[in-house]
């Protein structure tokens, strides 16, 4: 059985690791002794990281022969799966959306079948967007979401493909405690002891409110370019100070630390520049680490978010990895999918949207909240496994549906 995933930017992306490691272990559980594929531009290091074999291609190329040989070589495969993650959209970008469906058909063009892999479908504002999100599901065998909601969008955007809704394959993720040379490594790349970290609240933000949305350029490609630099958004620097105010807040009041986890190292994402510049504005500067070199493999950056005592996210993936790792969080999410996933986790009370950052009074909020997480934890922790149990037996109960 050959099978090959076509994935979301897990070469540069922890977050999109996650949805990897998830979904290979998903479909061990239905082809266990499968010759599991996936694309990366960074082939050996990703074998070594996932246990699996990749063809040596950047996720987003768009060299032809690179295209032409994924195209043969998915043709070769006996089942072909595509995602996870948020891939279709258009509140990013339209080109982005434009380019998966002229990939997804292109494969499609050799006869190739092809099944969504648990994605979320994000906000789409045109008429146009949700006609071309439509149009190429249709070209799936089945399309899997990662929440009802998804699901729901579709079939109000024409989709007559099967739709079946089920959970994110990241919530299949373990943390393991860090062994003596993961300890050893973190203190050497990134000067954070154990001592440091054990007494330690995480944060996994990223930079918002900094462009322009429902635009046709990629960010990535004004930020490369230059285009648009002159543009000033006043509440991204409001929002920086406001996330280091929390910090130094967090710091004072319980005498901890915090260490920042970038989840996109890409430049044009910038976590790691994001932290950086909190980190900047923050009074108790000497207090704040940052895992800011993509060194770590997914187990240890997964084992390191779950040494932590709370963690405090806005991207989907780091709150992920902090739950399956029975971390008490919150997330201040800035679209739907952090809410939709904290609701599925029963951590809603724990989440927030993005724009009440902004509110001098949600730091005081938040301050609150980790009060109570630290003193509840336990009774947190026993609800977080419940949840996440259920949450995997019906993903799992869906791969009856593959082939």
């Amino acid at each position: 059985m050959k099978i090959l995933i076509i994935n979301s930017d897990s070469p540069n992306n922890r977050g999109d690791r996650a949805i990897l490691i998830g979904g290979i272990k998903l479909l061990r559980y239905r082809y266990p002794d499968a010759d599991i594929w996936s694309l990366s531009e960074n082939s050996q290091r990703d074998e070594e990281w996932f246990g699996i074999r990749f063809l040596p291609m950047g996720v987003y190329s768009i060299n032809p022969l690179q295209w032409l040989r994924l195209c043969f070589f998915a043709k070769s495969c006996d089942l072909v799966v595509w995602g996870g993650g948020e891939l279709l959209k258009d509140y990013t970008n339209k080109l982005g959306l434009i380019y998966w469906v002229i990939k997804i058909c292109s494969i499609r063009f050799f006869g190739v079948k092809i099944y969504g892999f648990y994605q979320g479908i994000g906000p789409t504002y045109s008429t146009f967007s949700k006609k071309l999100i439509a149009y190429v599901i249709n070209k799936t065998e089945t399309f899997f979401t990662r929440d009802n909601e998804s699901r729901e969008k579709l079939m109000l955007w024409g989709v007559t493909a099967p739709v079946v809704a089920s959970y994110d394959p990241a919530i299949l993720c373990d943390a393991e405690p860090l062994d003596q040379n993961e300890k050893f490594q973190i203190n050497k790349d990134f000067e954070i002891t154990d001592h440091f970290l054990s007494n330690a609240i995480g944060i996994g933000v990223r930079n918002w409110f900094h462009y322009k949305k429902y635009s046709w350029i990629p960010f990535r490609f004004k930020k490369m370019f230059g285009i648009g630099r002159s543009a000033i958004f006043p509440k991204s620097e409001q929002y920086k100070k406001q996330l280091a105010l929390l910090c130094d807040t967090i710091i004072k009041k319980y005498d901890i630390n915090i260490v920042f986890f970038p989840m996109h190292m890409s430049l044009c994402e910038g976590d790691v520049q994001f932290s950086m510049q909190i980190r900047a504005y923050m009074k108790y500067k000497e207090r704040a680490r940052i895992v800011d070199k993509d060194t770590l493999s997914p187990k240890t950056f997964h084992s390191a978010i779950g040494t932590c005592k709370v963690f405090i996210g806005s991207r989907l993936h780091s709150f992920i990895l902090a739950t399956t790792a029975y971390v008490p969080a919150i997330i201040l999410y800035y679209v739907d999918k952090g809410r939709i996933f904290a609701e599925q986790a029963g951590a809603q009370k724990y989440s927030l949207p993005i724009e009440n950052v902004l509110d001098d009074k949600t730091v005081t909020h938040i301050s609150n909240m980790i009060t109570e997480v630290l003193k509840e934890r336990k009774s947190i922790n026993q609800r977080t496994r419940h949840h996440l149990n259920s949450m995997r037996n019906k993903l799992i109960e869906t791969l009856v549906m593959f082939p």
